[in-house]
């Protein structure tokens, strides 16, 4: 497991597994894990981490940014040293845990994985219901956005107003994955600037890819995916075809046989709302 950052209050964690990145954050008052995954040894390490940063004096504290199996994999193996778990309403709502649980499964099974843990559906105890929430413990603060689009259960979260944990968006090795809503994404980007502008944002961790730390790349990244969307959107209307090969190419995007699929996945969610 590669540890992406490193500083006396964050580590970044990324996964051998699609560069997912899981984030473990010390305050004076807690330890929060954030989307532990992917492998068997890799949550290990995780929680190895979390135990000694915690040294028997912290709570330690669950943080999902949404409920893609890959972000909940490890939930598990974190639920007997857990005080509590943060998510948001939609996601403790979701009408599809069955789903989720499923598709981790069939993973495991596709590879041959056995885990010292059970395979469980987070059971949330902070739930985040409106955008400006904010939840505290002793000096720690974080404050939540509704970040919905990706899929139906985002949330963005702050620590501390420098912190900026948010989820599957802006990830810079790859393009927008939407299996949500393309509207309800480009207004979660909208949210990108009066957050920056609120907070003294000094570390974006995204849920895959290199994180950012300047908020140049940030807008950078914000541009990138809203093109992207808009190209899309008026290629379907016009009846243009999108050159997926050319863009990859000029984006440097390195994955382009997986990333066919999730683009092909892109363009018959938005085809579907602009003729239902």
């Amino acid at each position: 497991m590669k540890i992406l950052f490193d500083s006396p209050t964050v580590r970044v964690f990324q996964s051998a597994l699609f560069q997912t990145n899981a984030t473990v954050v010390t305050t004076d008052d807690l330890v929060l894990v954030v989307d532990p995954n992917w492998l068997p040894d890799e949550i290990a390490e995780i929680r190895r981490f979390a135990l000694e940063k915690a040294a028997a004096t912290k709570p330690i504290y669950l943080l999902f940014t949404h409920s893609d199996y890959d972000h909940i994999i490890g939930y598990g193996a974190f639920r007997d040293i857990a005080a509590g778990v943060i998510a948001s309403e939609a996601f403790d709502e979701s009408l599809e845990k069955a789903l989720k649980l499923q598709q981790i499964h069939v993973f495991d099974d596709e590879y041959y994985i056995e885990r010292s843990y059970p395979i469980e559906y987070p059971s949330v105890s902070d739930i985040i219901r409106h955008d400006g929430q904010k939840w505290t413990l002793g000096k720690t603060e974080l404050t939540f956005f509704h970040a919905d689009g990706h899929n139906a259960d985002g949330i963005f979260t702050i620590v501390n107003g420098r912190i900026w944990l948010a989820g599957d968006y802006l990830c810079g090795v790859e393009f927008p994955y939407i299996y949500h809503s393309s509207t309800a994404y480009e207004a979660t980007l909208a949210k990108i600037e009066p957050i920056l502008q609120q907070f003294d944002i000094q570390l974006f961790v995204n849920g895959h890819g290199d994180i950012a730390t300047d908020h140049a790349e940030i807008f950078r990244r914000k541009k990138d995916a809203h093109e992207y969307i808009e190209a899309l959107r008026t290629g379907i209307r016009e009846g243009l075809r999108f050159e997926f090969d050319r863009y990859i190419a000029a984006k440097g995007y390195k994955f382009p046989r997986i990333m066919q699929r999730f683009h092909e996945g892109n363009l018959n969610l938005i085809r579907q709302e602009i003729f239902q």
